[in-house]
């Protein structure tokens, strides 16, 4: 409706993204939408948006009773300064903060998100595939905290210290292969258990791992 009445509300439209969003090999998005008016906008330039806006002026104002926290923004302004906010625009690795396995995703839509996902800005389908192993989820179960009903928490000082290997070309493209399969499918099929375990065999290759381990 507000690029209805205004084209130009579509350059800050944003397609959002939750973490309950976020499964394993795919994203459930594009329901809903974030107008990102960041800081230093000039809202006059998106007319739809601002008088959209108006009727929650008293609530967005900075530091009001029950509302945002104080600060030097406008009232039709996102609070925070958002400076990495052009990663969000890039294809990119993306990851629920609480998850009860490894539940990586691609983006490549432009999703944007709150502090229930977390992101790695780089367009590597073999560090996806690695990432969604059971050798790194079984490294990952040992560093990081757990909460109730055995959940893990997926945040960066813990995720930071999975050890990466060094990926060879051929290796490279045995893995991208398979998760290109695994995406495509969104992890979802027969096929899918049957692919896992081949890019896990892959995975334990890199990691020097013999059958028994």
């Amino acid at each position: 409706r507000l690029i209805a009445e205004d084209p130009r509300s579509a350059e800050i439209i944003k397609p959002w993204l939750r973490g309950r969003d976020v499964k394993r090999w795919r994203v459930d998005g594009g329901k809903l939408y974030l107008l990102f008016t960041r800081r230093g906008i000039d809202i006059k330039k998106y007319r739809a948006v601002s008088n959209y806006l108006e009727q929650f002026k008293e609530r967005l104002m900075p530091g009001a009773r029950g509302g945002r926290k104080p600060g030097n923004y406008a009232w039709y302004e996102i609070q925070d300064t958002i400076d990495y906010f052009a990663e969000f625009e890039k294809p990119k690795i993306v990851y629920p903060d609480i998850a009860a396995r490894c539940e990586f995703a691609f983006d490549a839509q432009g999703f944007y998100g709150g502090n229930t996902i977390y992101l790695i800005p780089q367009n590597d389908l073999a560090l996806i595939g690695i990432l969604n192993s059971r050798i790194v989820e079984f490294f990952y179960r040992q560093i990081t905290s757990m909460i109730q009903q055995d959940y893990m928490r997926f945040f960066s000082p813990y995720l930071g210290q999975t050890p990466i290997p060094v990926v060879t070309p051929q290796q490279r493209h045995a893995i991208e292969l398979l998760a290109r399969q695994l995406l495509d499918a969104q992890g979802v099929g027969p096929q899918v258990a049957v692919w896992e375990q081949e890019l896990n065999d892959h995975v334990y290759e890199l990691y020097k791992l013999n059958k028994a381990e």
